[in-house]
């Protein structure tokens, strides 16, 4: 099909599971590929510290999880929406709360089986090409050989990046596909890493009269102990969620959601790890009446409880007839409550509704501007510009998880500048000479018109 596609010149578009919120599956003229009708798991197999799964690129993340699940197993990846597509996680190199402990998707891929533009399709294995040097060239697939450079721009200091294609010390071409948001190749399969599950999972949902100490706690957490998510809920958001009768403390004016595994190794210091939560909470001044978990069941409640807020979000705007404008920006490590203070005064000045919530053990928090109507989309799209150009000015990431898509590419120039942007559009056209695949995604394209909203 894509070969047939690509001798009739059209463009193509890949659709995954229509979770992403930044319009890459939004098509742009041509044919779209679905993907997802592959959605077979294809096999489990132990190896040393855990397993590989593999599966066809429209497997959901809930279904991975499952598998995982059922085996004793653990995929660590844990983006909040689990419908979404594991072709869709690849190609956006997804993460989510547990990033801080355990990265992106990247890192847990083994193995991709692409098609690329012309149709050829293959494997490519961690390890088998390793990009080093100025270039390489490399036989991919049915006879093609490339000339490929190597990709060799910096990126920012943050622990999370999405915004264009990715570079860095001893990376292969699992990690440039990876990430690549469908301008590279189409993703048809994988193999995934699994770990073995931890014996227990602690976790608390502690609450705080200041922001600022909230904050703290995240920076004292990720100093003295290893949690695998340090997750802030900002004040408007708790509000959202006292208005859905959940009850919150009084005074309370941020938490924080924590996790940390505990593995069967160190099962027996499971009182020894909570002790030190405990402490830190209480020398931090978190609220005496803040929320741990007694059970699984209550680490999902908390889970739940967090991931309720962007869905009540969507709900309330989708009554409103308008869309939200959220920002996916992360700055370099301890700069996060700087970003957001910035952030509200600039939004506070205009008088915008707004929701701060996310990723603060990454110093990758979220803040998402709700508008009362569609006559404030024009200043709320100028104030949230002015809210990337912050970011990067403080040396941060314009996408952090989401990607760029179709809606937001314009922000790419902002990360880098004209010559960075020159070599990843001559790299791409290597794999993709006439840049049929994936139209409008990552690099604005002023043949395509206007950008396209989320779908």
């Amino acid at each position: 099909m894509l070969a047939a596609w690509n001798a009739r010149e059209l463009p193509v578009t890949v659709s995954g599971g229509g979770t992403g919120v930044v319009g890459g599956r939004v098509p742009r003229g041509g044919a779209v590929l679905a993907t997802d009708r592959l959605n077979r798991v294809l096999d489990l197999r132990p190896v040393e510290g855990g397993a590989l799964l593999r599966v066809q690129a429209g497997v959901s993340l809930a279904e991975v999880q499952r598998v995982a699940a059922e085996a004793g197993l653990l995929y660590p990846p844990d983006p909040t929406e689990t419908g979404c597509l594991i072709g869709g996680n690849l190609a956006t190199n997804a993460s989510g709360a547990r990033s801080l402990r355990f990265g992106s998707t990247r890192r847990w891929v083994e193995a991709v089986r692409v098609a690329l533009v012309d149709g050829s399709s293959g494997w490519v294995r961690r390890g088998d090409l390793p990009l080093v040097g100025a270039s390489v060239v490399c036989d991919l697939f049915e006879g093609r050989q490339i000339a490929l450079p190597v990709p060799r721009w910096r990126l920012p200091a943050t622990t999370k990046c999405t915004a264009g294609y990715h570079s860095s010390e001893g990376m292969d071409l699992v990690d440039l596909l990876v990430g690549s948001e469908g301008t590279l190749c189409v993703f048809l399969e994988a193999e995934l890493r699994v770990l073995a599950a931890p014996a227990e999972i602690l976790s608390g949902l502690l609450f705080f009269e200041q922001e600022a100490r909230a904050f703290d706690f995240v920076g004292a957490a990720r100093r003295a102990l290893q949690p695998w998510a340090l997750e802030l809920i900002g004040a408007e958001a708790l509000a959202l969620l006292r208005e859905q009768g959940t009850a919150i403390p009084a005074g309370a004016r941020a938490a924080i959601f924590f996790e940390q595994g505990i593995a069967a190794a160190e099962a027996d210091r499971r009182d020894d790890h909570w002790e030190a939560w405990l402490a830190l909470a209480e020398r931090s001044g978190a609220a005496t009446e803040s929320w741990l978990a007694d059970s699984a069941a209550d680490d999902r409640r908390f889970r739940d409880l967090r991931h309720a807020i962007p869905a009540t979000i969507n709900e309330t705007l989708s009554r409103r007839g308008v869309r939200k404008v959220s920002t996916d920006t992360a700055v370099p490590r301890g700069r996060a409550p700087e970003l957001i203070r910035r952030y509200r005064r600039r939004l506070d000045e205009q008088g915008f509704e707004y929701v701060v919530f996310g990723h603060a053990g990454d110093d990758h928090v979220h803040v998402n501007i709700l508008p009362r109507d569609a006559e404030q989309m024009p200043r709320i799209e100028s104030v949230y510009r002015e809210m990337v150009e912050i970011a990067a000015e403080m040396g941060g990431a314009v996408a952090a998880e989401h990607g760029l898509g179709k809606v937001k590419n314009w922000a790419l120039p902002i990360q880098y500048g004209p010559q960075v942007i020159e070599r990843m559009e001559h790299l791409r056209r290597v794999f993709d000479p006439a840049l049929r695949l994936g139209r409008g995604t990552l690099f604005p394209d002023p043949a395509d018109g206007d950008p396209a909203e989320p779908s």
